[in-house]
């Protein structure tokens, strides 16, 4: 890939990123104030290092005719913003214990998980690990989602 390429590609990424994580942050401040100090504090963090990428990418001066790096593996890419996507879906109608199975396989199959049935089992191990960790034991009040009262 050309390097003029591979720096608007970066950039154009980047911007995709940063648009997903203001996404979250706008559903993070409707959620009740318990539950949303945690997805806040991770979001912030997030835009701040997408933003810090993003003039390090720009401030970079792209050499036109080298060519850089390996082909982009666009499944993968697909595959975690797809995951992402269906994880705002979800967290806002079923809320935030189910979404985070959904991200963690989503993420496990986009970064190279082979079978389906072992993502499922760390799914459904998450899930059942941010309730008990979450609502049992920190008595934290997660989002239910817009259809269990939220």
């Amino acid at each position: 890939m050309e390097a003029t390429q591979r720096r608007r590609l970066e950039i154009g990424f980047g911007l995709f990123i940063l648009a997903i994580l203001v996404l979250f942050l706008v559903l993070g401040l409707t959620y009740p104030p318990n539950p949303r100090e945690l997805p806040l504090l991770v979001d912030i963090a997030g835009i701040l290092i997408v933003l810090i990428h993003l003039v390090s990418v720009i401030r970079r001066p792209a050499e036109p005719d080298k060519t850089v790096g390996a082909a982009v593996n666009w499944r993968a890419v697909f595959v975690s913003f797809g995951s992402m996507v269906l994880y705002v879906i979800v967290s806002y109608l079923i809320g935030m214990i189910v979404a985070s199975g959904v991200i963690v396989y989503g993420s496990g199959m986009a970064f190279g998980g082979k079978s389906r049935l072992k993502m499922g089992i760390a799914a459904v191990l998450t899930i059942a690990v941010v309730y008990l960790l979450f609502v049992r034991l920190l008595e934290v009040e997660l989002y239910p989602g817009v259809l269990f009262g939220g």
